[in-house]
């Protein structure tokens, strides 16, 4: 027997676009019009997460078809603001808004809020077609200053690694200063990374357990989206709690995929958008605080490197995310596309997408 043929770093990289290409051809002629079956005036959207942000213009722009809207979100102001909104730019006549239009306050991840929640939209509605997760929580600080009062600087750190002609015994000795993680810090990292939990995979899980089987029983065509990221699936310095989080509601997704697969599922994993996401990071500090000047961050949309503000356009993402919904597109969109292969190229050459991470985050080590 003929062993397997080995392929060449040339023959990798190529491999990507080949795939890429074919990906594009097969997605165009397997893609449906779900408004064919479910009419745009017709279609009933609960958008989890449309307080604000992406959520909000995504909720607008259903309410701009005609489609009935449900504005979720944990700020009673915020919500009605969005419903008024959306009342403002949709075709329906007023006396159908109060119907067409709702808003719901409360919290993705309280099992009792979503029940409540499912219980207004049956007797409201009698059922529910599309639910979308844009709801969740950002995290923006490398994990050692959550842990530390004064993390060591980029490259005093360095120093906590063994040199090749050292011993553990003879370094530890010669650097007593060397800031250490303690009791207080190890827990202050696991309460970050669980309010991280809560948000962006609790949340989710428990939306996916209250209305996959609601809307099995009451749409013709069922479909739950969720707003992921790109850092679900490319690692990226300073988001380490954030990307994991991210990254398990998307596996938890794919594989609930699997198991109702009479419910269309999509996800739009987009880089750096546009707004103040990050001003509510779970992990940013307040200005009083007394640790380093270094875990302050920049909540606008900023290149940490250059000082510009940069960022995908909110409106952009709604759209390719209703787009993803209404052509039944069940594999991952990145946004923009060609970070698909950041994806593919992290696994055949990872340094270089690490280096290009720490540039765009300017992290130095």
């Amino acid at each position: 027997m003929s062993p397997l043929p080995s392929l060449s770093p040339w023959s990798l990289l190529l491999l990507p676009p080949l795939l890429y290409t074919s990906h594009k051809i097969l997605s165009k002629k397997t893609n449906k019009d779900r408004t064919k079956t479910i009419p745009l005036d017709r279609e009933r959207v609960v958008v989890l997460g449309s307080s604000s942000g992406i959520g909000r213009v995504i909720a607008k722009k259903y309410a701009k078809r005609g489609a009935y809207v449900c504005v979720v979100g944990r700020r009673d102001n915020k919500v009605s603001e969005v419903v008024e909104e959306c009342k403002d730019v949709s075709p329906v006549s007023q006396e159908a808004l109060d119907t067409k239009i709702l808003g719901f306050v409360g919290d993705m991840t309280d099992a009792s809020a979503m029940i409540r929640l499912r219980n207004v939209l049956l007797n409201e509605w009698q059922g529910l077609d599309t639910l979308i997760v844009a709801a969740g929580i950002s995290a923006v600080r490398p994990l050692l200053d959550i842990a530390c009062r004064n993390p060591p600087s980029r490259s005093r750190s360095q120093s906590l690694f063994i040199s090749r002609s050292k011993t553990v015994q003879s370094t530890l000795s010669e650097n007593t200063d060397i800031t250490q993680t303690d009791t207080e810090g190890i827990a202050r990292v696991v309460s970050t990374a669980s309010a991280a939990l809560q948000s962006n995979y609790f949340g989710p899980l428990i939306a996916a357990v209250t209305f996959i089987p609601f809307l099995s029983q009451t749409s013709a065509l069922p479909s739950v989206h969720l707003l992921s990221s790109l850092a679900a699936v490319v690692p990226a310095p300073t988001r380490s709690l954030y990307g994991s989080t991210k990254g398990a509601s998307l596996l938890l997704y794919q594989s609930l995929s699997i198991e109702h697969p009479n419910i269309d599922w999509s996800y739009v994993l987009p880089s750096t958008v546009q707004g103040n996401f990050r001003a509510g990071a779970v992990d940013m500090l307040h200005e009083d605080d007394p640790k380093s000047e270094r875990a302050t961050f920049d909540p606008s949309s900023r290149n940490i490197a250059t000082g510009e503000i940069s960022g995908l356009s909110p409106e952009k993402v709604a759209e390719i995310s209703i787009h993803a919904i209404d052509t039944r597109n069940t594999r991952p969109v990145f946004v923009p596309p060609l970070m698909r292969f950041a994806h593919w190229l992290y696994w055949i050459f990872p340094r270089f997408i690490e280096g290009r991470a720490r540039r765009k985050y300017g992290f130095t080590v």
